[in-house]
């Protein structure tokens, strides 16, 4: 465990768990990518081609926890009918996660899983599918309809 990690506010032991676990595996797989972000919340950033990747992994139920994976693929965009058209279209063909749009309508594309049955194959294509994902549809957002990647931010 980091320093960083030595400092993180839990609010169970099966989150404190389930991050302690996954955290090497991240970074046996992403390598120097791999980042903890916050001193105070159990969530590391990818950094992959133009995208970021986040791994948060948060309470759910009474003992277990949801690892959510998620990349802000454009932000300050404006949000018409056509890209929502878009977006919906192309969650039809998605086979791990989806498009959403945050309240200030910056769009992201995430995936979550179970964590207390979250093995390393799993977490790997998780954070994978979100990487690829976001790495290619970024340019494509924006070159059609404007807004920030997150290498340009």
């Amino acid at each position: 465990m980091d320093a960083k990690q030595k400092s993180i506010t839990f609010k169970s032991e099966a989150q404190k768990a389930v991050f302690e676990r996954i955290t090497p595996w991240i970074r046996e797989i992403f390598g120097e990518l791999a980042v903890s972000i916050s001193s105070s919340r159990p969530i590391v950033r990818i950094a992959f081609g133009t995208a970021a990747v986040h791994v948060n992994v948060q309470p759910w139920k009474e003992n277990d926890v949801v690892i959510n994976t998620r990349s802000y693929v454009v932000t300050n965009v404006k949000i018409t009918p056509e890209l929502l058209h878009y977006l919906l279209r192309e969650n039809d063909q998605m086979r791990f996660g989806a498009f959403g749009i945050d309240d200030a309508n910056d769009i992201f594309f995430e995936y979550s899983i179970v964590g207390s049955t979250c093995d390393r194959a799993e977490l790997k294509a998780a954070v994978s599918a979100v990487a690829f994902t976001s790495d290619e549809y970024d340019d494509q957002i924006a070159t059609r309809w404007g807004g920030e990647r997150a290498i340009d931010r």
